[in-house]
């Protein structure tokens, strides 16, 4: 198997698992989404503590907090990555789940936004119209809901905020993730403790199953991670930046055909404008390298 057959494998198959994860998510409807995030950040850092052990690279978590503005930066995109976790996983078992979809369709224009606003970036004219057609898009869902999508666009601020963080950090994603993992991990474990204390965490109260459901959590979150870090040193950005699409793809497919989530005439035109914005995205994405 060539290197670029390899990548293709690992990114495709990293985008479907984390495009099918609300299936997973889905199975935690007996517990609180804050319960769940507590766990999935408990369980994500065991498990990528034991990787990283395994791979001899500790070292370069210890690297990572000598050097302040970067442990700053990692406490800032551990917040980030952490709300964007939280609400995804309350989206998904309150009936969400298009909200879901909605915010990581809108990720990339949000991400192009902070490019503007914060790095002084540009955008083309093809880009900006696709920007434009984007916002008209949550502004026609918004107008068909009683309140605002919060879930949508904090999905979409929270990762790329996280994506933005993450730019200026001179760590690898594996590295990077634990060493975030492992800043929020006295919050969540503290909660776990709060709740086995008030009698109200379902750990251990529930069924083996239920809670092998919880130490999975770590694999099922940091697993695809790995696949995309292999896969991103093998491919060219803009195939990268395609398959970021399957998952709200996915998502949308599953909310609507398995969940029953309703597909009305505003979720169409809403869908309709941001898969516009796609193709003129991945359009520009093409032009642009062929340029170069």
């Amino acid at each position: 198997m060539s290197s670029r057959t390899a990548g293709l494998t690992a990114g495709l198959a990293s985008y479907i698992f984390w495009g099918l994860s609300p299936v997973y998510w889905k199975l935690f409807e007996q517990s609180s989404g804050l319960e769940v995030l507590a766990h999935r950040l408990v369980w994500s850092f065991f498990f990528l503590l034991a990787v990283i052990l395994l791979l001899g690279r500790g070292s370069e978590v210890i690297h990572a907090f000598a050097d302040r503005k970067t442990a700053l930066l990692l406490f800032l995109s551990s917040i980030a990555i952490s709300i964007n976790w939280g609400v995804f996983i309350i989206s998904v078992n309150t009936g969400h789940i298009l909200q879901a979809s909605l915010g990581y369709y809108m990720n990339p224009f949000v991400s192009m936004l902070f490019g503007i606003l914060i790095f002084k970036e540009k955008l083309n004219k093809l880009q900006i119209f696709a920007v434009v057609l984007a916002a008209s898009g949550v502004l026609i869902y918004a107008s068909g809901l009683r309140s605002f999508p919060w879930a949508s666009v904090s999905l979409a601020v929270s990762f790329a905020a996280y994506g933005a963080l993450r730019k200026h950090v001179r760590v690898l994603p594996v590295p990077g993730l634990l060493a975030e993992t492992l800043i929020m991990f006295p919050i969540a474990i503290g909660y776990l403790i709060y709740l086995e204390s008030i009698s109200a965490g379902y750990f251990g109260h529930y069924s083996p199953g239920y809670d092998a459901l919880f130490i999975l959590a770590g694999v099922v979150t940091s697993a695809p991670l790995l696949g995309f870090a292999f896969a991103v040193k093998r491919l060219r950005l803009i195939t990268i930046g395609i398959f970021q699409f399957t998952i709200p793809t996915l998502h949308l497919l599953i909310g609507v055909f398995i969940y029953s989530e309703p597909f009305t005439p505003v979720h169409a035109a809403t869908f309709g404008l941001i898969w516009i914005c796609v193709g003129l995205f991945i359009a520009d994405a093409v032009m642009q390298t062929k340029k170069v």
